[in-house]
C-alpha cells in the first residue's frame, strides 16, 4: 500500500531533503510540493519530479 504524501512549505535544503526521502521510501509517493516563492529565496535547489 502507497500512501500519498504533500510537502508544503518545501523551500530550501530541508524540503529538498524531505522530498528525496519521500521519494526513496517503499511506501511513500510525492503528489505534490507547495511553496510560495519570494524575492529573497536564499539557498534554494531545483528539484526535478517525475509522475510515476
Amino acid at each position: 500500500m502507497m500512501l500519498k504524501t504533500v510537502i508544503v512549505g518545501a523551500t530550501g535544503y530541508t524540503g529538498a531533503e524531505l522530498a528525496k526521502m519521500i521519494h526513496d521510501h517503499p511506501h511513500l509517493t510525492l503528489e505534490a510540493f507547495m511553496f510560495r516563492p519570494t524575492v529573497q529565496m536564499r539557498g534554494s535547489c531545483s528539484v526535478t519530479c517525475t509522475a510515476s
